[in-house]
This record gives C-alpha cells, sequence and structure tokens, in this order.
C-alpha cells in the first residue's frame, strides 16, 4: 500500500508541526494512545524542545534536517546529526536543543522498530515483504522516485509503503537515485 501526502494528518505542537504518516491498528488514535505503530515526522521550529511523555511506548527518532542535541535525563545526551538515530523509552524525561525535521516510530512495549537509512542507485531492484515475526515492513521515500513494479504505481518523494499483511509483496524498482528509510516492527522476543 502506497499512503501519499494526500493522507497525511498534520497538526501543531508547541514547538512547530508533527505529521502522522501512518498508525496501526488503522482505527487507532494517537490522542488516545490506543495505537501500536505509528509513523510520523515533525518539523522542530524552536531552539529547544520538550518530548511528549508516551509511558507504554518505544521509540525510534532519524534526523532528516539538521542537529539535534537529545537529552534522556538519568540516561544519556547524544549529538544527532543527519540521518542518525535514537532508540530510546518513550517514558523518560527527554528534551532537546536544535531546529531539525524528524522522523519518528513508536511502538507498544510488546514490539520493537527500527529505521536504516539507505541511499540507492538508479536499477537498483528490491522486494518489501514481512517476514516471520515481522508486523510492518515499509519505506518512506525521502528523495528520488521508486516504482511498484507489480502494479507500476510510482512513489514520490516524502510517499511511505507500508506492507502490513503477510501475503502482500511489493517489488520495487529504483527509477532515480534514492534515499529512503527502511522500517520495520517486529514482536518483541524475549
Amino acid at each position: 500500500m502506497i499512503i501519499t501526502n494526500s493522507c497525511f494528518k498534520t497538526s501543531t505542537w508547541n514547538g512547530g508541526t508533527t505529521t502522522e504518516l501512518f498508525i496501526y491498528p488503522h482505527d487507532s488514535s494517537y490522542q488516545a494512545r490506543n495505537f501500536d505503530i505509528r509513523i510520523s515526522s515533525a518539523t522542530v521550529d524552536v531552539e529547544e524542545s520538550l518530548f511528549t511523555n508516551l509511558p507504554n511506548y518505544n521509540r525510534a527518532l532519524m534526523i532528516l534536517s539538521g542537529d539535534l542535541v537529545i537529552h534522556h535525563e538519568s540516561h544519556y545526551t547524544k549529538m544527532l546529526s543527519q540521518y542518525d538515530c535514537d532508540y530510546f523509552d518513550g517514558a523518560w524525561n527527554t528534551s532537546a536543543k536544535g531546529k531539525v525535521i524528524d522522523f519518528n516510530l513508536m511502538t507498544s512495549k510488546n514490539l520493537t522498530g527500527t529505521l536504516i537509512y539507505q541511499k540507492l542507485s538508479i536499477n537498483h531492484k528490491l522486494t518489501l515483504s514481512l517476514p516471520p515475526n515481522q508486523i510492518i515492513s515499509g519505506i518512506y521515500l525521502i528523495s528520488g522516485q521508486l516504482l511498484i513494479t507489480d502494479t507500476k504505481q510510482d512513489v514520490n518523494p516524502q510517499e511511505l509503503i507500508i506492507i502490513d499483511n503477510p501475503k502482500d509483496t511489493a517489488n520495487i524498482s529504483v527509477i532515480a537515485e534514492s534515499q529512503i528509510i527502511m522500517i520495520s516492527v517486529n514482536n518483541f522476543i524475549i
């Protein structure tokens, strides 16, 4: 499934804007905190910001542009530059310094998620599917152009491809040099 800009939900927060790209289950809500997975992007337009406390969630944060110093009280402080990622507990008291555009993955505590930046050359081919134990597999296109060859659908920058059904597969060709974020969410295994 391709999720285009027209499906995104943008709202303001005290430091900028946040855009919800995907939420699962599909009838859940960020405000009600009844979701298992949420993918979003935010702009931080203020020099210092506080993160919303999300005690029942794990978080992954990748910087798309700018630099951010993220501080997790009583844990650690880390400098994040473009395409750097930080994974942390949503219950931590977290603050940050820096104006950025970021990419976020939030998962309930029984799930674990990863974000991986990749640069793909023209004519590269890849297959997106759901391996065992994986709940969501996705690609966020930062720049470039992709083609889902099975359905002849173009994927443009700032669009999202999501596979959330084990029966689905997306065969993808790189039409123009592209930058992507690979997204995966798995059941937490002890």
